[in-house]
């Protein structure tokens, strides 16, 4: 994570952590303690930052509920 972070130009990798955990960002965890993105995997992630629209797509839209008192 400290890599992709220097990488993207972020000063640490705290901002990257979150972003996984939070699933914004995809990777892989060979151990408990290590985490581990791809290149691809970021360049998706930094897209979703450019255009946070696309993040929701794929996803089945939600019923809207008829609120029309009778």
């Amino acid at each position: 994570m400290t890599e992709a972070a220097r990488r993207i130009g972020y000063r640490g990798s705290q901002a990257l952590r979150k972003a996984a955990l939070d699933g914004r960002l995809k990777t892989i965890m060979p151990s408990p303690r290590i985490r581990l993105t791809t290149h691809v995997w970021l360049d998706e992630y930094l897209a979703t930052l450019q255009h946070p629209n696309t993040e929701k797509r794929g996803q089945p839209r939600q019923k809207e509920e008829n609120t029309e008192e009778t």
